[in-house]
């Protein structure tokens, strides 16, 4: 037996085997009772819908991510004004103001707050 029927045995018998496992779930789907398919349908909307937030946020961070790395090679390359926004958020959170309020003051996002205060090791909370 030659190397060309050896791979046209193996593309039957995985053809075969493939042919069995779609067999196979037509009939699981088949089996399912109706409440069991709206459920399913429902929980792939719910994920896709989660989904769709989970990307928003990706996508929001990543913008978040960008702007501070804006912010820290200003700092790297010893920019004073942004190691002066730095100093500011800091001393904002020590006079009580919580990140919202520091995040208007200073015009940063509150994400960009936190991250602030969290590299800074101060307690956002």
């Amino acid at each position: 037996m030659g190397n060309t029927e050896i791979l046209i045995t193996v593309s039957i018998l995985c053809d075969v085997i493939l042919f069995g496992l779609i067999f196979w779930l037509f009939a699981k789907i088949r089996s399912l009772s109706p409440k069991r398919v709206d459920m399913l349908i429902r929980n792939l909307k719910e994920s896709r819908e989660l989904a769709k937030r989970l990307e928003r946020l990706v996508e929001e961070k990543a913008e978040i991510a960008q702007r501070l790395e804006g912010h820290l090679t200003g700092v790297s390359s010893g920019s004073s004004s942004t190691y002066s926004m730095k100093e500011q958020v800091i001393a904002l959170r020590e006079q009580g103001l919580d990140p919202k309020q520091i995040a208007q003051k200073t015009g940063l996002s509150t994400g960009e707050v936190d991250f602030i205060l969290s590299v800074e090791g101060v307690s956002v909370g």
